[in-house]
Parts: C-alpha cells; sequence; structure tokens
C-alpha cells in the first residue's frame, strides 16, 4: 500500500466500524501514521502497527481472468 493511500482504518480503540483515513506514515517504532476523518473533520493519528487493520479504500479494479489447463 502506499502512502497517501485512502483506507479504511480497523482497530479495537475506535470500535466495530471502520473509520475512513489516508495513511501518512508506516513508522520503523511500530505504529501508522494517519490523517483520520471523524464526524466530517480530519485528525492526526498514532496507531499501533499490531491491532490495526488497514484495508484500501477502493477496490481492485478487476481485470480479466486468465484461462488454463492442468495437467
Amino acid at each position: 500500500m502506499d502512502l497517501e493511500t485512502q483506507v479504511l482504518v480497523y482497530n479495537e480503540k475506535l470500535g466495530a466500524k471502520p473509520v475512513r483515513g489516508k495513511l501518512i506514515r508506516v513508522s520503523e517504532h511500530g505504529y501508522y501514521e494517519l490523517s483520520l476523518e471523524v464526524n466530517q473533520k480530519l485528525y492526526q493519528a498514532y496507531l499501533p502497527i499490531a491491532g490495526t487493520v488497514l484495508l484500501s479504500a477502493e477496490p481492485i479494479p478487476e481485470t480479466e481472468s486468465i484461462a488454463y489447463q492442468k495437467y
């Protein structure tokens, strides 16, 4: 995932619903630096990598599948 990517953030401390945000930096000290959208306002946040799940806010575009035969 590239920096500045729009993400959905799942973290126990944030609750069950995903929070929209933007990935700013991945620290070598074990945290994500994010810009989170809460109540239509942006906040800077530092969340531990352990216990935090980031998903791209945009799905991967579907591509043509490749047919193959198994021998």
